[in-house]
Order: structure tokens, then sequence, then C-alpha cells
């Protein structure tokens, strides 16, 4: 069961105002759990942007609506989308509890993904 400390929730959410009000209009949140982060960007007219979300456990889109949160759910493993998904753009990667769940080939391959993006 996905479960998210509140602690930061606040800045979080002033730094999504600030990367909207800049103009980004294309989220991918990695790791979405129980669509936490995808709630947070719900608040705004989803008219001029995209929220994507790569989540593996597929009982979570029944389980907490993902595809009522996000614009497309990506289920499969963050390395199986950056096989998939060589070229993928978005302005924004949301990088929730997931690193320390990852194998280091995986890791390694991931922050070489992130740092393209």
């Amino acid at each position: 069961m996905p479960t998210s400390a509140k602690t930061f929730d606040k800045e979080v959410e002033k730094l999504l105002r600030k990367y909207i009000s800049k103009g980004m209009t294309r989220f991918l949140d990695i790791g979405a759990g129980s669509g936490k982060y995808g709630k947070m960007l719900d608040v705004w007219d989803r008219g001029d942007f995209r929220v994507e979300a790569i989540e593996p456990d597929v009982k979570y889109r029944d389980e907490y609506g993902l595809h009522q949160i996000y614009n497309y759910v990506y289920h499969q493993s963050v390395h199986e989308f950056i096989e998939d998904y060589r070229v993928y753009c978005t302005n924004v990667v949301i990088f929730g509890d997931i690193l320390e769940h990852l194998p280091k080939s995986a890791d390694r391959c991931f922050r070489t993904f992130h740092l393209s993006v």
C-alpha cells in the first residue's frame, strides 16, 4: 500500500505552481501510488496541460482511480518505460518515493534518462 508523508506537501505545491506559472504544461509522476501529486495538479484546469504517471502496480489503477486522476497511466516499471519510450518529452518529472525501490542497474539507467528529460 502506498504511503506518503505530508512533510513537504506545501513546498511541492509551491514548486508545481511555479512551474505552471512559467508555462510548463507536461508533468510525469513516477511511482504514482495513490495519485498524491496528480491530485495536487488536479486543482488547475487541465485544458492547457497533461499529467501522466508511471505506476507498475496495476491494482492501484482501480483501488485509487488513477485513470481519473491522470491523463494517462503507464502500467509498467520505470526500466520498461525507458526501453519503450526512448523519446519522451515532458517539462517536469515528479520523483516520489521510487529510487530506493529500483535495482542498481535500473536506477543507473533511470538517472541517465532523467538527465535527458
